[in-house]
């Protein structure tokens, strides 16, 4: 019996044969390609970051868990509330699975700047 493959199946078992043939060769096509598109690839990460806090503010309720207000999404922070638990910045972790985001994400509130200073700032000599 022949297994029939349909079209885009065939065509991504074939290319993976080909990549796993000339691994060499397709990481240095690779690095050519992104040496000249630089650009290029720093936009789109903005743009995937962009939209993952504005995906990260809407996990954690969309306002301040202190102040209770809405604001732009720029303002907002990720606050972790046990920093011994914290495995790693949140809005450094924006450019990785949602999976892994979410992970770091139930270890944080969602706090607007000022609040999130006030939560850090320590008193000195009772000012």
């Amino acid at each position: 019996m022949v297994k029939v493959f349909k079209s885009s199946e065939y065509d991504r078992k074939k290319a993976l044969e080909y990549y796993y043939a000339n691994k060499e060769k397709c990481a240095e096509k690779h690095r050519i390609w992104a040496d000249n598109h630089k650009d290029y690839i720093r936009e789109k990460q903005k743009e995937t970051k962009r939209e993952r806090k504005l995906k990260a503010i809407d996990y954690l309720g969309g306002k301040c868990n202190d102040c209770v207000q809405t604001f732009h999404p720029a303002i907002y922070e990720f606050h972790h509330l046990n920093p011994k638990e914290k495995d790693r910045d949140p809005s450094k972790l924006l450019l990785l699975k949602w999976e892994n985001i979410t992970k770091e994400l139930d270890k944080c509130v969602l706090l607007c700047a000022n609040c999130h200073r006030l939560r850090h700032h320590v008193w000195r000599n009772n000012d």
